[in-house]
């Protein structure tokens, strides 16, 4: 159980870290998904994909 939460804790971090990055992108380019199509090369769906996983609130 310590493991699950210590991960769990750490899974927290990350999509709090990941919210960040997408606000800094969006300040630094005006559109996050701009940049993470034409610098990252990701699709619409992958995008998506990133977006549920760390945005879901």
């Amino acid at each position: 159980g310590d493991l699950a939460s210590q991960f769990n804790i750490a899974m927290a971090v990350e999509a709090d870290n990941m919210k960040m990055v997408f606000r800094v992108f969006d300040d630094l380019y005006g559109n996050g998904i701009g940049y993470l199509r034409e610098v990252l090369g990701l699709s619409v769906a992958d995008i998506n994909n990133l977006r549920q996983l760390y945005l879901d609130d």
